[in-house]
């Protein structure tokens, strides 16, 4: 299989941002510092990754490398977090984060979503990640 595409992403954090509470990172290794991908998960089988332990991270000392080839729809592969189920409450204000790169520019649609049938995605946005790391949020 010929991999034309490279995601590289780091310290994918959702917070919970409140002016009565301040911050809180509700995902568990959100940023790969436990050095495993658990409970993070890929659905396709082409795609690949590895945990990077050797610096190069803009935040941290890890970070997700992720190799796929482009698909019809961007939905064909993707990257997930499963660590539970998150419940978001009425009145606060959510905010998922990540530090991304892709030497290829890859676009990707980002967004937290329902993991089941219908899909239901919240606040949903697509990006063109560029060479240089850069923080991407919804």
């Amino acid at each position: 299989m010929k991999v034309g595409f490279c995601l590289t992403a780091i310290a994918v954090v959702l917070v919970i941002s409140n002016f009565s509470y301040g911050q809180e990172n509700l995902m568990k290794n959100g940023g790969f510092e436990d050095g495993v991908l658990e409970p993070w998960s890929t659905y396709n089988d082409g795609v690949k990754t590895e945990i990077i332990k050797t610096g190069g991270a803009i935040e941290g000392k890890n970070y997700l490398k992720v190799l796929t080839v482009k698909g019809a729809n961007f939905w064909d592969a993707g990257l997930q977090h499963n660590a539970g189920n998150y419940v978001f409450q009425k009145g606060k204000k959510y905010t998922l984060a990540a530090f991304l790169r892709s030497p290829n520019k890859l676009q990707i649609n980002f967004k937290p979503e329902i993991g089941v049938d219908p899909w239901t995605g919240y606040g949903e946005k697509s990006f063109t990640m560029i060479e240089n790391w850069a923080e991407y949020y919804v």
